[in-house]
């Protein structure tokens, strides 16, 4: 995987990753009222029942970290994008993440156009 393949990958990781943070907003103030992007950002970083975000957050991360790498290898990138594929897979027994993505692939037409941009950005795999 090059390096502008991994940089549109994560284009669209980064505008699904907005739109299940949009979704956990809109939540969090249906119940609590409206909060400053502060305290939202607290409420994002702190409470447990919006960590289930946070696998999608650290590939981000991990993501960027590759990109600001001289000497990142082309296999780490394609991991990556292994990692991607496999949390994006909505699952109501599948972990914490694909749980919840599972409902938001349900309810929320964002997510699920976010969802397909990432599809189309992956990499095709050959068939075994």
């Amino acid at each position: 995987m090059q390096r502008a393949e991994l940089e549109h990958l994560r284009h669209h990781v980064l505008h699904l990753h907005k739109a299940l943070i949009d979704d956990a907003r809109i939540q969090v103030e249906r119940l609590e009222g409206r909060l400053t992007a502060h305290q939202f950002f607290e409420r994002l970083t702190s409470d447990p029942a919006l960590a289930w975000l946070a696998p999608l957050t650290q590939v981000i991360v991990a993501m960027d970290e590759w990109l600001d790498d001289a000497e990142a290898t082309a296999a780490a990138a394609v991991e990556l994008a292994a990692e991607v594929a496999r949390l994006l897979v909505p699952a109501d027994d599948g972990d914490r993440f694909q749980q919840q993505y599972a409902v938001l692939m349900q309810r929320e037409p964002a997510v699920v156009l976010a969802h397909a941009a990432v599809g189309r950005a992956l990499p095709r795999r050959d068939p075994a």
